[in-house]
């Protein structure tokens, strides 16, 4: 639970950088692409030196994964792309609680299913209780944040939140297959950048591509050696927690995240709050209970079952 949770930190901290950047280009998807190819060149030299990698890539397609179980940084860049289209009209807030709600929904059907690495898992009423409480969580935590409520905006949100859960389990697969972190990792940054590239190329068929000034701060061009613990945590994660409780702990990882960025660089979302705190709080009770594993009665004993 814990690399999730640093997960859900470095999310927050990329989070932060990226959006810097796009406002200061007036481009989110730009600062996109710029923060995945910076991830990119990065895990290309990595991948590079590393003969286990380049083994695991081969023991991957050894492996006879179909195509698609490659594809979870395109679930990553839907997010990246769906978010700056929703987000200008839905509000952080608003979009932040139809992610969530999303994501939590389809990491318990993911997990059911048994997409990810670990296998199936079942729907548990603990499992249930902890969606429902991250959703209050982060409800209360986005409480009193700007956006116009639009019913459509806010399922297109859910639906994005469903990218999440998918891009865990598709990259959990590929790392258990190649038995090398770095393979499912250099993947998800080739197919992200990839699918970035072309929602910029149809962003600009509508506002121009061009960039003013560019900005001169070193560290606003790092955001992808966030994304690359991001990812390399999520796979590593996945077979030992499963999708739902990755989500979770990524999520109360997020928000921990963001209130402690708040308080030692403060940005521009006025500050922590009271609800905010309560919201945190609550989402790390959520990942505990959602953990709670059901202990089997023995045959003939009086043991119990937990719920």
């Amino acid at each position: 639970m814990a690399i999730g949770v640093v997960s859900g930190v470095l999310i927050a901290s990329q989070a932060r950088i990226n959006a810097q950047l796009g406002a200061d280009l007036d481009q989110p998807v730009l600062a996109a692409v710029i923060s995945n190819s910076g991830g990119l060149l990065v895990l290309a030299v990595a991948y590079g030196l590393r003969p286990a990698a380049r083994a695991g890539f081969r023991r991957a397609r050894a492996a006879g994964l179909p195509w698609w179980r490659f594809s979870g940084g395109a679930f990553g860049a839907t997010l990246v792309a769906g978010a700056a289209l929703v987000v200008p009209t839905l509000g952080v807030a608003l979009f932040t609680v139809g992610n969530v709600a999303g994501q939590t929904v389809a990491g318990l059907a993911v997990d059911r299913a048994g997409l990810g690495p670990g296998g199936r898992r079942p729907v548990t009423p603990a499992r249930m209780a902890g969606a429902a409480l991250t959703v209050v969580a982060v409800v209360i935590a986005e409480s009193g944040a700007a956006g116009d409520l639009s019913i459509p905006l806010v399922l297109t949100a859910a639906a994005i939140g469903t990218a999440s859960a998918m891009q865990q389990a598709l990259n959990g697969r590929v790392q258990q297959a190649a038995g090398d972190p770095l393979v499912a990792t250099t993947a998800n940054f080739v197919v992200g950048t990839a699918v970035l590239l072309l929602a910029l190329g149809g962003f600009a068929t509508v506002e121009s591509a061009g960039v003013d000034r560019w900005p001169s701060q070193w560290w606003l061009y790092v955001g992808g050696l966030f994304g690359i613990g991001v990812v390399l945590g999520a796979v590593v994660a996945v077979r030992v927690i499963g999708v739902f409780r990755l989500g979770l702990a990524v999520i109360a990882g997020q928000l921990a995240g963001a209130v402690t960025l708040d308080v030692v660089v403060p940005g521009r979302s006025g500050g922590v709050t009271a609800s905010v705190i309560v919201g945190v709080v609550l989402t790390f009770v959520a990942v505990a209970l959602a953990g709670r594993v059901p202990r089997v009665r023995p045959a003939g004993g009086r043991g119990r079952l937990d719920p």
